[in-house]
């Protein structure tokens, strides 16, 4: 696994497990950016710099606590409804989240499968404190693509119906991927 992936999952790692507060954040970063601007003379103008940024980090830290339990379900009904045929597909939810999938080759020793939860790089803020969650879902499968999307209305729900619309809109997507294959199938029999 390379650099840049084991950052991402660290950063995941520690938004879940980390407790830090808000003003135990605020101090560690001033006094990291007073070391900073000690030890290197040309950063002591930015000394405020990395502060502003405080109050985004707990409030993505907070937003992320609160979905994380949709993208487990995500995960969860998406191994349960892909089917035998389905080799590889990647999930996004809220342009924060990404797991691919993918199933490598076949020995004696069975499938290897690649299970990688991951972060996208990209935090939208706005999309991350929203009453939905939006989950985007690609498939690719001999140069056919099929992409598909959904948002759902999360506020005042309970995560029963949630999770409901989750596993409808993935069993319809796997379907739909289920069917690329059969076709594929289907065409390279009646070339032969």
């Amino acid at each position: 696994m390379d650099k840049d992936k084991n950052i991402k999952i660290s950063f995941i790692n520690y938004l879940l497990e980390c407790n830090i507060q808000d003003k135990a954040l605020r101090d560690l970063v001033k006094s990291f950016s007073y070391f900073i601007g000690c030890t290197n003379k040309q950063y002591k103008y930015n000394m405020t710099y990395l502060e502003s940024f405080c109050n985004k980090f707990i409030s993505v830290k907070s937003s992320v606590n609160t979905k994380y339990k949709y993208f487990d379900s995500i995960l969860e009904s998406s191994l349960k409804n892909k089917g035998n045929d389905i080799k590889a597909f990647s999930i996004k939810m809220d342009d924060f989240w990404c797991y691919e999938y993918s199933e490598m080759s076949k020995d004696e020793k069975g499938i290897t499968r690649y299970n990688e939860i991951t972060h996208t790089g990209d935090i939208n803020e706005q999309q991350l404190k929203s009453d939905n969650i939006k989950i985007d879902f690609k498939y690719k499968y001999n140069n056919i693509s099929y992409q598909d999307y959904i948002h759902i209305y999360i506020k005042d729900r309970k995560i029963i119906d949630i999770n409901n619309d989750i596993k409808k809109f993935l069993k319809k997507v796997f379907k739909v991927c289920n069917k690329i294959v059969e076709d594929v199938k289907c065409e390279k029999n009646t070339i032969i």
